[in-house]
Parts: structure tokens; C-alpha cells; sequence
């Protein structure tokens, strides 16, 4: 890492393959090699996260109790695996991101906040007693059975997200699509895929004069010291958007990080918050251990004919 600092220091050194210059990009950070539990709950979680970003959107809100409060304090606990470089860090961020949809999952649409409660309870004891079977056949169930309570034709959800997409609504629109699975959004079919592929470009090779010839200036760590969990307080105050594979938009943090009955958790959380966004605006790391957060939900959208590709990140 320090020689990867000095040369940002300096400029930047151009490798040449053929005729192609190729940016001299710092080493990302070693992963640690896995002991045989953490090999193991690490493709468990992988596999769930693989699963559950195919699931419908159906959180319940969390409960304010001391049961919700145990598990934001989860939340807190796995983004601080990341942070403090822990065994588990490799997977830290993916569990992360599969905790509410694995969790918070509405058992039926009537069901009261004393119910959201208990299955929450019972959840979170499955989930410290490492028994995400349990979890996961709840949830499959779940998920079976949705049912969508209204259906709209395919030309009025296109002709509403044309409108909003018009007025500038962007979070709207998208909020809207995140909410529908079938009708205005087209299946994941063969057709739908190679529609999607067509549309993406081929990737081109580096243009010279789209890259900086040294010397470049180099931003010190302490510029990023300011973020502290006041500051993500009131970001997530101001923030809004739509659903990522996670399952959580922005009124989800919003709700968990500023709710005054999350006082002393939701501060945890916020720390850690603070402390991961200046780990990821210092440290280079190596890109396998961030896909969950890089990571975003592709919508492909009836154009009536043809698809119109959206993407939401966490």
C-alpha cells in the first residue's frame, strides 16, 4: 500500500499492452484465507443472497420494541465485522444487506405489528442459533404465497411512468416498478435477456486522453475525518430512493437511523455507517468483498414494443 500511495503521489504509471495504455491501479487489500466455519457460513450466505435478490419486495416495518432494537443492533454488528477487518469480513456486507428481507418478512398482508413482532423474535433467535434453514423455509413460504391485490393493464403502468419519468419524477417512477412485478415489467425470460445484452455495449478499449498524466494530486485521509455520525444523521434525513436488491430503500434507513426509539442503537448503526464510508473513500479493496454493495437491481421495463433497461442500487 505504500508504494501504491507514492506513485498516486507522483503520476500515474501507464502499462502498455500492444497498443492499448493500461492505468498502474494499486493492489486491492489481500482477503484472508477462510478457517473451515467461516468458509462454510460464507457460502451459506452467498447462496441466500443469490435467492433472496429474485424475491418480491414484502418487509414490515420494524418494531420499535426492545425485539426491534436487537435487530438494527445486528445491523450495527455485521457492518462492524467489515470495519474492524474481523474473520468475518470477506462476507460481512452481504450479510448485511440479506438481514431484512431474511428477516423482516410479512407474514400475510393483514398481519397486526404484535405478530410482526413475534415472528421477528422468533427470527432473530433462529438467526443467533445459526439455523438459517428455519429462516429460509419461513420465507420461501411467504413468498409462495403473494398474491397481488389489484392487477393493472400493462399500457396504464407504462403510460404512468412515462408521465412521472416526464415531470421529473425519477424516484417516483422507479418506486412505482419496484412495487410491481408483473404487468409494466417484463418477465426474466430468454427473449428478455438477449433484448437487455443488445443493448449493452461492448466494452471499449482505454482512450490516452481520457487518462490524467502525473503528477496528481493526492487527497490526505483526514479530509474524509469530518464524517462522523452526526453528518450521516442528517444525510439520511435528506436521502431518499427506491429499493436495491436488498429489499431496503431510503425511507428504511431513514425509519431505523433518526426514529427516536432507536436512540442508542440507531447511533451504533450510525457509527459504523460513518466509519465504513471513510474505510471505502481510503482503503482499496478488493472488489469481491464489495458486489453486495456495488451491486444493483436491473428492472427491464414493457416499452410496448421493446425493453427499456432501469437500474436501482442499494
Amino acid at each position: 500500500m505504500w508504494q501504491s500511495r507514492q506513485l498516486s503521489e507522483t503520476s500515474v504509471v501507464l502499462r502498455s499492452v500492444g497498443d492499448t495504455p493500461e492505468p498502474h491501479l494499486p493492489e486491492p487489500l489481500r482477503i484472508p484465507d477462510h478457517t473451515p466455519d467461516v468458509a462454510q457460513f460464507s457460502e451459506k450466505i452467498s447462496s441466500i443472497y443469490d435467492e433472496i435478490v429474485h424475491w418480491r419486495r414484502n418487509l414490515f416495518e420494524v418494531p420499535t420494541n426492545a425485539t426491534g432494537k436487537d435487530f438494527v443492533n445486528e445491523l450495527a454488528n455485521w457492518l462492524e465485522h467489515f470495519n474492524t477487518s474481523s474473520p468475518y469480513q470477506a462476507i460481512a456486507l452481504k450479510t448485511f444487506m440479506i438481514l431484512p428481507a431474511l428477516l423482516l418478512q410479512k407474514p400475510s398482508p393483514t398481519s397486526k405489528k404484535d405478530e410482526h413482532s413475534r415472528r421477528l423474535k422468533e427470527r432473530l433467535d433462529y438467526w443467533k442459533n445459526g439455523d438459517l434453514d428455519a429462516i429460509m423455509r419461513e420465507s420461501r413460504t411467504i413468498q409462495r404465497q403473494l398474491r397481488k391485490s389489484t392487477k393493472e393493464k400493462d399500457e396504464d403502468r407504462a403510460r404512468t411512468f412515462a408521465k412521472l419519468m416526464f415531470e421529473g419524477k425519477v424516484t417516483a417512477a422507479v418506486q412505482m416498478l419496484c412495487q410491481c412485478e408483473d404487468g409494466g415489467v417484463l418477465p426474466m425470460s430468454d427473449d428478455t435477456m438477449k433484448s437487455l445484452k443488445d443493448k449493452h455495449p461492448p466494452p471499449a478499449d482505454i482512450a490516452p486522453e481520457t487518462l490524467l498524466y502525473g503528477p496528481v494530486n493526492y487527497i490526505s485521509d483526514s479530509y474524509f475525518d469530518r464524517i462522523d455520525e452526526d453528518m450521516i444523521f442528517r444525510a439520511t434525513k435528506l436521502t431518499n430512493g427506491a429499493a436495491g436488491p436488498s429489499h431496503t430503500d431510503g425511507l428504511f434507513f431513514r425509519y431505523i437511523l433518526t426514529h427516536k426509539n432507536f436512540k442508542n442503537v440507531g447511533k451504533r448503526l450510525r457509527e459504523q455507517i460513518a466509519q465504513f464510508t471513510k474505510l471505502i473513500a481510503t482503503r482499496c479493496f478488493n472488489p469481491s468483498i464489495l458486489d453486495a454493495y456495488v451491486n444493483s437491481r436491473l428492472i427491464p421495463l414493457n416499452k410496448c414494443p421493446g425493453v427499456r433497461p432501469i437500474g436501482v442500487g442499494e
